[in-house]
């Protein structure tokens, strides 16, 4: 019989990833989109661990983004589609 290896639970929202404006709406502490997705993306990989489960609660993307390869890398992910969520992202 093999173990299934437990990890961590996370939550996370909001992101807006691809959604230049919600850095003026949030006051969010960038200068680009791409700033934005670099820190975002550099503070999931320092936090969740392979066998870690992910549940993104909504507004993940913005209007047609593509779900980010680092959200789904080496964890188990459940998205929770928000009203920006409008990609289909099947892989």
């Amino acid at each position: 019989m093999s173990r299934i290896k437990k990890g961590n639970l996370w939550f996370s929202a909001d992101q807006h990833f691809e959604h230049e404006n919600i850095i003026r709406y949030n006051n969010r502490p960038f200068n680009s989109v791409q700033e934005m997705t670099r820190a975002l993306m550099a503070s999931h990989l320092e936090t969740v661990r392979a066998f870690d489960t992910v549940y993104w609660l909504g507004d993940l993307l913005f209007m047609g983004a593509r779900i980010p390869h680092f959200a789904k890398t080496h964890t188990r992910t459940v998205l929770i589609r928000g009203n920006h969520d409008k990609a289909t992202d099947e892989e």
